[in-house]
């Protein structure tokens, strides 16, 4: 997936939850710079940031952490 299209779909799924690029920010555990640069597709997110992100916006994505990690 391209940057921009990972952060549209996550700046689609945050003003669907009403949610604050801070309050996702601070729930996720990143800076809100973080989040406004995945937003426009300035920015390609790390497995890590991804997890944190979408975990955020109550989305799970830890079974990809989990099949990488079985790759190595």
């Amino acid at each position: 997936m391209k940057a921009e299209d990972a952060g549209l779909v996550i700046k689609v799924l945050r003003v669907e939850k009403g949610m604050t690029r801070n309050k996702l920010a601070e729930i996720a555990g990143v800076s809100h710079p973080t989040i406004v640069q995945v937003e426009a597709g300035n920015r390609k997110l790390s497995l890590d940031t991804a997890v944190r992100i979408f975990d955020a916006l109550g989305y799970d994505l830890t079974f990809m952490r989990k099949e990488r990690d079985e790759e190595k």
